[in-house]
């Protein structure tokens, strides 16, 4: 028996895992192995390969590269992905070219670049190279619509991201939380329509994702000014999640026009009478 898990760290990655259910010495149902997508294999197989690999090496270089690893995940746990690429760059040649450690320089280099965009600076080469690298090294591997997925939807190749993400959602057997990155990828084709569509189609599926939702088409009806879409949803945000907005918005700058719009006062008019 097998059961699915859905992971969304503070970061906002995604990652799915794959019990294998088996039962213990008293019969009592238990994991036996987990299959993580973001390695594209079964713990089992990762920490074999590790130990494997570390005791062929001596003790130092061993210990060296563990140690670098765990500082590494700790550096992406913190949020310091260039500590983690600068940690990892550091290991020996030969375990560079590792398939764990070239998945956590993938994680570390993919961090890299979205803090890059965030602050509206070009996302450099580091990310594609990683990218390319693991591909050239492991073609095949079952990680690579999730890693893809991302890979395209940064680099905005919106075509090749979607594709990512139909790949990906067949893999785990079906995931309607998937609609909220199609919407992101509407979003980023400048298509309100199939973005709200997929919103839509996520909010039915799991009412608690829609703040996540409804964030997106209220970004894309404040970019594009439709003040008539942006009452829409601020109701709905209220009236269908736990999020609450200042009569006012707290003055915030992306609202300035939406509050010199008519709509402005259908919205305080809503809040006078909540």
């Amino acid at each position: 028996a097998t059961a699915h898990m859905r992971l969304i760290p503070p970061d906002g990655t995604l990652n799915y895992h794959r019990l294998t259910i088996g039962r213990n010495a008293v019969q009592q149902p238990v994991a036996v192995d987990m299959y993580f997508y973001l390695s594209g294999e079964p713990l089992s197989h990762t920490i074999g390969r590790m130990i494997g690999q570390l005791s062929g090496g001596s003790e130092a270089d061993s210990l060296a590269v563990a140690q670098g690893m765990q500082r590494a995940s700790a550096a992406l746990q913190a949020g310091k992905p260039a500590t983690a690429e600068a940690i990892l760059s550091a290991l020996p040649p030969r375990w560079q070219k590792q398939k764990s450690i070239m998945q956590i320089r993938l994680m570390a280099a993919e961090g890299v670049a979205a803090q890059k965009m965030q602050a509206g600076k070009p996302i450099g080469n580091a990310y594609r190279k990683a990218v390319k690298d693991f591909q050239t090294a492991f073609p095949k591997a079952d990680n690579l619509p999730l890693i893809m997925m991302s890979y395209h939807f940064l680099g905005q190749d919106f075509p090749k991201a979607a594709k990512a993400v139909d790949q990906l959602d067949q893999q785990v057997g079906g995931d309607p939380y998937l609609n909220l990155m199609r919407a992101k990828i509407a979003d980023g084709q400048n298509d309100a329509q199939a973005a709200r569509g997929f919103v839509e189609t996520l909010i039915k599926a799991l009412p608690d994702k829609a703040p996540e939702g409804y964030g997106i088409l209220l970004d894309q009806a404040i970019e594009t000014q439709n003040h008539v879409e942006t009452t829409r949803i601020l109701k709905a945000l209220e009236a269908e999640t736990p999020v609450r907005f200042p009569i006012d918005f707290n003055k915030a700058e992306p609202f300035a026009n939406y509050m010199a719009s008519p709509e402005y006062e259908k919205w305080k008019a809503y809040k006078n009478e909540a």
